[in-house]
């Protein structure tokens, strides 16, 4: 990282950026116009490299699927504490869904079969909290470092995120 002058701001985040992507579906239960979900997520970096996995569980209201212009981007997920219960009616999930050709996030099946849940809805991502103490240390030597950057970096970065 100090090798790279100028980056390593830039460097130090890239490397806390964390991806949660669900790889099973545990439990499901649809209840009050909600789907409750418990599952497994596999966290990984930025190169794509598993770190771990870890239980999670989140409800999605049911009636924002309705809408024909939804998209993974806009869909409404409340993360839930990880012994929160998974209450109402069960359902079966999977990762995969059974139809070929369809492009839908959610496909719920009435008679309670299986059913289709598109793992992108509860992807999350976040920095790991390790990264925080030693930004101000990354910023003070690209400041030493580079001092153009300092002048220049807002412009980049914020349009950028």
């Amino acid at each position: 990282m100090l090798a790279c002058s100028g980056c390593a701001t830039g460097h130090l985040v890239d490397r806390a950026r964390r991806w949660e992507r669900p790889i099973a579906y545990e439990q499901a239960a649809v209840a009050e116009g909600r789907l409750t979900v418990a599952y497994t997520a596999a966290v990984t970096n930025q190169f794509g490299r598993r770190l771990e996995t870890c239980a999670r569980r989140a409800a999605l209201p049911l009636d924002q699927f309705a809408r024909d212009d939804l998209s993974v981007d806009s869909v409404r997920v409340e993360p839930l504490p990880d012994g929160a219960p998974v209450a109402g009616t069960p359902t079966i999930l999977h990762i995969e869904p059974e139809a070929a050709g369809e492009e839908r996030l959610l496909m719920l099946d009435e008679e309670g079969g299986a059913s289709f849940l598109h793992p992108a809805v509860l992807t999350r991502r976040r920095i790991a909290p390790w990264v925080y103490p030693l930004l101000p240390l990354a910023v003070a030597y690209d400041v030493v470092a580079v001092p153009v950057l300092v002048l220049f970096a807002p412009a980049v970065i914020i349009p950028g995120d």
